[in-house]
């Protein structure tokens, strides 16, 4: 498995390397809830469906909402492997629109 480094990906930028309207829209497609565990969390993080690290994308198709421990659970494995249960979520999430935020 590759190892990631300090500098590799979207690693020490933040919340700054995807808009805030963007990343409020993401969570609103997929309920703010975690895709992987279904856990409504205060603390939500953006996951790559194709890690950085093998080639995905900061696409809004390539990024799922997800809880700080399922994030970091994950890592790099494939989502096939690590929560194969959350295939027809996923599937559902990247496929739907974004929806329009209400102002």
């Amino acid at each position: 498995m590759p190892v990631r480094g300090k500098t590799a990906g979207n690693a020490g930028k933040g919340s700054k390397w995807i808009g805030k309207v963007r990343r409020r829209r993401i969570y609103a497609r997929d309920g703010h809830r975690c895709i992987y565990c279904g856990m409504l969390a205060e603390r939500l993080t953006l996951d790559h469906l194709i890690p950085r690290s093998a080639g995905g994308t900061n696409t809004t198709e390539n990024l799922l909402t997800a809880c700080m421990g399922c994030n970091r659970d994950r890592g790099n494995r494939p989502v096939t492997e690590f929560a194969p249960a959350a295939a027809f979520r996923i599937l559902a999430a990247i496929t739907a629109p974004l929806p329009e935020l209400q102002r």
